[in-house]
């Protein structure tokens, strides 16, 4: 009894949760009227770029992206020093309007590379923001900065 009760209350959650992120369209073929379930787009949710139509990119492309990175990016002395090579990843949100925010640093090489990688994005040009079902969404983005000396 009491595990039909968990079921029955799992249920209704996901009907409730299902229906609070759908809507409900109408429409006549042959003569039947058939309702479908379209999954509406939250304009405010941040969508993972893998999971949407159009990728967020860099305005360019990513030849573009890749010669700013190295325009731009400046390794510290203490840093050119010490020879560091490698990769620093950052994930980011790229706004609807192709601005960048929410940055976090997910592999450092320490010497401020991180910071320096989160500067040099933070004054980049807008990106081209994702779109999912022609609609312009937020979107989450990881990228891999190349640091040479």
């Amino acid at each position: 009894m009491n595990i039909n009760l968990n079921l029955i209350t799992l249920a209704t959650f996901v009907v409730v949760n299902f229906s609070a992120t759908t809507q409900a369209k109408s429409y006549k073929q042959d003569n039947c009227i058939i309702r479908a379930q379209t999954a509406a787009i939250d304009s405010q949710a941040i969508y993972a770029a893998v999971a949407i139509d159009t990728k967020p990119q860099f305005t360019g492309g990513d030849k573009a992206l890749q010669k700013y990175l190295k325009r731009h990016f400046h390794l510290s002395q203490t840093g050119i020093a010490a020879g560091v090579k490698g990769r620093v990843i950052l994930s980011f949100v790229v706004e609807r309007d192709g601005s960048l925010s929410t940055f976090k640093i997910l592999r450092d090489l320490n010497y401020g590379t991180g910071e320096e990688a989160i500067r040099v994005l933070k004054v980049s040009p807008r990106w081209q923001a994702g779109k999912h079902k022609g609609i312009v969404v937020r979107s989450n983005f990881t990228l891999a900065v190349p640091v040479n000396i």
